[in-house]
């Protein structure tokens, strides 16, 4: 959007300095009576303009270019027809230790995933810290796994669409090997 506003402004004021030539103030111009006073470009700011373009199409292309390969997938969102919003979550203390939950959530904010709920997870304790997919999203949950540090063979399938979240997080006893307690 910025580049595109960059080259019609710049485009704007080259046309504007090849239709008004007194506004060039390095250049003298010959009086308005002189035969040789026209609103025609030299040949040498055409062939600027033409430089002018040419590098701005350039510049997009290659903008673009980067833009479309060298996006990185491990963003925390969901792109649902046109609408893109964040992965939601929850984020549950399965190790039995105080403030794991609230650390991990803390992390999660940070990076750009929306964790709507956090808390102890009922079923007790267990020894490795699982990404549960809850909608049939397997990428999703592998995004949080890998924002974590948490290995693939810990993210797993559980739909429940009661639950209205994409992924549940249940923090193990393995949480010290995560990236929000390094």
């Amino acid at each position: 959007m910025t580049l595109g506003f960059f080259v019609i402004t710049l485009g704007f004021h080259l046309h504007q300095e090849r239709l008004n030539p007194e506004s060039n103030l390095s250049t003298p111009t010959p009086p308005a009576s002189s035969p040789e006073h026209s609103v025609s470009p030299s040949p040498r700011s055409s062939k600027t303009v033409i430089v002018v373009f040419g590098i701005l199409a350039l510049l997009a292309v290659v903008y673009a270019g980067y833009a479309l390969f060298f996006s990185s997938s491990d963003e925390p969102l969901i792109t649902e027809g046109v609408r893109t919003r964040a992965i939601q979550m929850d984020v549950l203390n399965a190790a039995g230790e105080n403030r794991l939950a609230l650390r991990a959530t803390e992390y999660l904010r940070a990076h750009g995933f929306d964790v709507v709920e956090m808390g102890n997870a009922l079923s007790g304790t267990q020894d490795h810290t699982l990404v549960i997919d809850r909608v049939g999203n397997i990428e999703s949950a592998r995004r949080v796994a890998t924002a974590l540090g948490v290995p693939d063979h810990q993210v797993v399938q559980r739909i429940d669409p009661t639950l209205y979240l994409d992924v549940t997080v249940m923090i193990g006893k393995d949480y010290q090997s995560l990236k929000p307690w390094h």
